[in-house]
């Protein structure tokens, strides 16, 4: 076995946003949770504290319960990048707000296990996306799940009817996608070489065999919330020309970070349509 390095998109499809974010995440292998990305607009301030907990057994009934909150991933000041805009592309949230590895405490996560990871900032910038059921699975892979959560309304985490929280009852909304990434460890199977064989005293006519190639095609649907008086033909047309030229980025190689998803598990993506 070999060790790698992988990572784990939930959304970065936007929609909404408050102070925090709440969500379970599935191990379906041993990993070892190394950092976190958050999508933030930077709409209040360029400066924001943020704090990550994390609980195994999952966050639902426990939001107000710091007690069984018994691991501080992350404790930190994130700042506005440089080049950061507002609207931008898919790059530009991806680094909109990253955690530093060396701020974030490696959690290591069963295969199996489900772990409730709550994330919170000092400003209501944080980013997520409604969604339609808690628990319903938001994005995987063959280490690790993501599920649909609840997004928080104050902050500082935990302290719903004290003077530290305002003296009000913390609110929480759901369903709600938390929108960022996961940075994991895990160990694979190694790649193996192929066997070298003795030296030919002639060359052989024989062709060469071909690795095997299994051709599947993948549908998705998409669920829009829009302004009931815009029209319905509108938004179907801006979705379909917006997932169209997405995806044709795809085909193209012209997006680095698609390309590279296809990249890394050998995909080949020949065609698209919409």
């Amino acid at each position: 076995m070999c060790p790698a390095t992988s990572e784990l998109i939930s959304s970065y499809a936007d929609g909404s946003g408050s102070f925090g974010a709440l969500f379970d995440v599935v191990a379906l292998d041993d990993v070892t949770l190394r950092g976190i990305d958050l999508n933030v607009d930077w709409h209040t301030d360029d400066e924001a504290d943020v704090v990550v907990y994390a609980r195994r057994g999952g966050w639902f009934g426990m939001q107000n319960e710091e007690k069984e909150w018994t691991h501080l991933l992350a404790n930190t000041t994130l700042s506005r990048p440089d080049d950061f805009e507002d609207g931008g592309t898919m790059t530009v949230k991806l680094t909109s707000a990253m955690v530093p590895r060396e701020d974030f405490a490696p959690l290591a996560m069963g295969a199996g296990e489900t772990w409730g990871l709550y994330v919170c900032m000092s400003n209501a910038d944080l980013r997520y996306t409604v969604g339609t059921n808690v628990g319903s699975t938001v994005s995987a892979n063959p280490q690790l799940r993501i599920l649909e959560g609840a997004g928080a309304a104050n902050y500082p985490p935990f302290r719903s009817g004290t003077p530290e929280g305002g003296n009000v009852d913390y609110t929480y909304y759901a369903p709600r996608v938390f929108n960022g990434r996961l940075h994991y460890d895990h160990v694979r199977e190694c790649p193996t070489d192929e066997p070298s064989g003795a030296p030919s005293a002639a060359p052989s006519s024989a062709a060469p065999t071909a690795s095997p190639r299994v051709e599947t095609t993948v549908s998705y649907a998409f669920y829009v919330e829009h302004d009931p008086d815009q029209s319905g033909d509108l938004v179907v047309y801006d979705m379909t020309d917006g997932t169209r030229k997405v995806l044709a980025r795809l085909v193209s190689g012209m997006d680095a970070v698609l390309t590279g998803y296809a990249e890394d598990d050998g995909l080949d993506v020949v065609s698209v349509a919409t």
